[in-house]
Order: C-alpha cells, then sequence, then structure tokens
C-alpha cells in the first residue's frame, strides 16, 4: 500500500531498529532529525545529540581506544543517558504502536466507507445506464449486458454478505463453546471447592458427634457408677452408725442388742459389687462366710456393756496364772483387788508398754479405758497382752470383738471406696 502513513510507519520501525544498538544510536537519531526523517522526535533527543562529544557522534571510530579521565567519565554518562533514552524510546515505542494500531483501524474504516461509496455509485450508474437503455430502442443489447453485469454484482455481493455470515456465525459458535467449557470449568472447580468444604464440615461434625457419644455414654457410665456408689455408701453408712453401733435400734431406746443381722445387708453389698472394680470385689470377698454372719454379728454397745462384766472377774483373777490355783488363791486375789485402788490416769494409743514387766492391773485399766473411749481397736491390742485366768475370762469377749472389728474394717473400706467413687463419678 502506497498510503503515506504506511511510510511514515516503516520509517519509525527502521528508528526503531538502529536506535537500538548503544553504540550508534546517537549517531542514527541525528542522522534522521538532520534530515528531517523524524520531525515528530522530542526535543530532548536534539538536545542530547547536541551535548554529546564528537568522537560519540561517529559510530565507526574504535571503541577499544584509549581514553583519559574526563572522556571516560564523559562516556560513562552518555552511557547512562542512553539507557534512559532506550527507556523512553521504548515508551515512546509503545505510544507509536497505539497510534498506528488507530490509525490502521481508521483507515480500514475509511476504507470500507470508501467502498460502499464506490459500490452505490456503481450501483447507480448501473440503475442509470438500464432506465436509459430501456428509454431507448437503439440499444438494446447494452441494457441486458448492464443488466447481466448488475445480477452477477448482487450474486457476488450476496455470496460476500454469506460468507461473512458464516465467518461470524462460526466465531461466535466457537466463542460460546470456549465461554461454556470456561463456564464449566469454573463450576466444577466452585462444586469441587464446596464439596470439600461440605466434606470436611460433615467430618468435623462426625468428630463432633463421636466425641458427644462417647462423653454421652461415659457419663452415663459415670451415673450409674455414681448412683450404685451411692446406694452402697448409704447401706455402709447405716451398718456403721446403726447396725454395728447399737443392733439398729435407736439410741434413745435402752434396749442393748448384743449381736445384729447383717445377712441381707452384705448380700447387698456383694451384689451392688459385682459389676465393679476389683478392690470392692476384693473386699466382698473377704466377708465372714454367711453361717458365721447368720449367727450375728456383735454390736459395740453391746461389747461395751459385756466388757463390765468381765473386767469385773478378770480383775478379781488378775493374780492367778494359766494353771489355776487353789480356792485360797482366788480369795487371796480378790482380796488384791479389792485393796487396789486405780488411780485416774490419761491413757493413750501411743504410750509405750514394757513386756519383761507384767502389770495385770495397769492392762486391765487401759482396756477400760480405750473401752470407755470406744476405742474397741486399742483395746483388743492391750487385751491380747493379758495372761493367765483373766485371759480366759476375756476370750470370748475378745473373739466377739476381733469379729466386730473385721466386718467393722471391711464396712469402712467399702465406705471409703463409695465416696471416692461418687467424687470420681461426679461431675
Amino acid at each position: 500500500m502506497s498510503h503515506p502513513l504506511w511510510r511514515r510507519v516503516t520509517r519509525i520501525g527502521s528508528v526503531f531498529v538502529l536506535a537500538g544498538a548503544t553504540g550508534g544510536a546517537a549517531y542514527v537519531g541525528t542522522h534522521y532529525v538532520r534530515h528531517g526523517i523524524l520531525p515528530e522526535l522530542p526535543q530532548w533527543t536534539q538536545q542530547f545529540v547536541d551535548r554529546m562529544p564528537k568522537n560519540a557522534r561517529s559510530p565507526n571510530e574504535s571503541a577499544s581506544k584509549q581514553m583519559d579521565k574526563r572522556h571516560r567519565k564523559s562516556e560513562f554518562a552518555n552511557v547512562q543517558r542512553i539507557a534512559e533514552l532506550e527507556k523512553q524510546l521504548a515508551k515512546q515505542k509503545g505510544m507509536e504502536k497505539q497510534k498506528i494500531a488507530q490509525a490502521v483501524e481508521e483507515q480500514r474504516k475509511l476504507d470500507e466507507s470508501l467502498s460502499k461509496m464506490a459500490l452505490e455509485i456503481e450501483r447507480r450508474r448501473n440503475r442509470e445506464m438500464t432506465t436509459t437503455g430501456a428509454t431507448q430502442t437503439d440499444h438494446p443489447v447494452d441494457s441486458t449486458h448492464n443488466e447481466s453485469d448488475e445480477a452477477k454484482l448482487d450474486a457476488q455481493l450476496k455470496r460476500a454478505a454469506l460468507a461473512h455470515a458464516e465467518h461470524l456465525e462460526q466465531v461466535i459458535r466457537t466463542q460460546k463453546q470456549i465461554h461454556d467449557m470456561e463456564t464449566q470449568q469454573i463450576v466444577q472447580d466452585a462444586i469441587a471447592i464446596e464439596r470439600d468444604k461440605f466434606g470436611k464440615q460433615i467430618e468435623n461434625g462426625l468428630v463432633k458427634l463421636t466425641a458427644i457419644e462417647k462423653m454421652l455414654k461415659g457419663r452415663a457410665t459415670k451415673d450409674l457408677e455414681n448412683r450404685r456408689a451411692k446406694l452402697y455408701w448409704t447401706i455402709c453408712h447405716s451398718l456403721l452408725t446403726d447396725a454395728l453401733a447399737n443392733g439398729g435400734t435407736a439410741q434413745s431406746q435402752k434396749t442393748t442388742h448384743y449381736k445384729t443381722q447383717l445377712l441381707k445387708q452384705i448380700a447387698v453389698l456383694k451384689k451392688l459389687t459385682e459389676n465393679d472394680d476389683a478392690f470392692a470385689q476384693s473386699v466382698c470377698a473377704h466377708f465372714p462366710p454367711d453361717d458365721a454372719i447368720g449367727r450375728g454379728v456383735p454390736t459395740e454397745q453391746g461389747l461395751v456393756k459385756r466388757f463390765d462384766g468381765v473386767y469385773k472377774l478378770a480383775r478379781c483373777t488378775a493374780q492367778i496364772g494359766d494353771e489355776g490355783g487353789t480356792l485360797w488363791r482366788y480369795i487371796t486375789s480378790w482380796l488384791q483387788s479389792l485393796f487396789t485402788f486405780e488411780l485416774p490416769y490419761a491413757y493413750s494409743a501411743n504410750d509405750r508398754l514394757d513386756l519383761n514387766r507384767y502389770e495385770p492391773y495397769e492392762l486391765l485399766a487401759r482396756c477400760r479405758h480405750f473401752v470407755q473411749q470406744r476405742d474397741l481397736l486399742n483395746a483388743v491390742r492391750v487385751a491380747n497382752l493379758i495372761r493367765g485366768q483373766s485371759a480366759h475370762i476375756f476370750s470370748d469377749w475378745l473373739k466377739d470383738a476381733k469379729f466386730h472389728l473385721e466386718v467393722r474394717l471391711l464396712v469402712e473400706l467399702l465406705l471409703a471406696h463409695s465416696q471416692a467413687s461418687g467424687i470420681r463419678t461426679s461431675y
């Protein structure tokens, strides 16, 4: 195309190609400016060319020539300036490309409008010629020829319009397919993301539900254990404070029960601890046999009441040994017990006893003190040290006291275990 715009574009492109070389950029720019090829270049380009040294304006001089310090500094400054110039040229190149594109688009629109105008003029001319041929009878062949040319032109225009329409339809169809594929991919990605989020939410929900289920099951188990612990705590507390203490009677009553029946209560405790831990089962397994419990368990109040009579008889026979003695010896021991006085003394369970020196009256006094304090355990410990006929008198009481303490110890262990279980299962 010989349009002036294309010649201008060609010159600008050659300028950009020549300006790319570092050594000859200034010279090429100066050459084109001086010859008027690029009159539109900025003013700073001319100023830069004028300020450059003479030895830097020609690209034909040797680059390997030794320069002095002043020329080296000048060359370094020129290199920096050329780099800035290249950046500005690149920017100017982009702007020129935009301008060229706009000019090409305007030229294309202008060509289309000119083509349409030429086509319209040609069609009008053909119509005029056709009209003129119809009025003149001496030119029938020319009229027919013009009509055929017009028909051919119309056919060509229709084919061109049809081809253009098909091309546009194909382009639109292709763009629609691409858009549909992109949209489908975006939708699939969004669905995958939402599915992952939903899956994670479901997974977290399942984890929470599992934790809640475990917690509820554990809480239900703890509730069951807590109720069971409270139940046999109640039974054990009732045994300690009522049955083993006074035989199940109210303290206000004067009736003393020397033994109490605990067979049912112990059977209930054993049944409650069947599904409990090994400690409670082991404690219940150490209860005396059912026949021994069925004969009755001595009560604390009954043992205290019985101790008074046992104490008097043991004091009267305190001076008689295991081998026994004559009637006179019994009378002498009885008289000695009458003339032996007990001085009030606060005995303690931590007192040390001299086992090599046997003092029956002191042992009996200690045992009586512990019984009055309801400390049957220390009373039994002291009673085991008594010898002679007093030990024979204490034997039945001592056996019943040991039986009472054995059952009492097992019940206290279960009571402590039930308290610990109740605290452990509380929330």
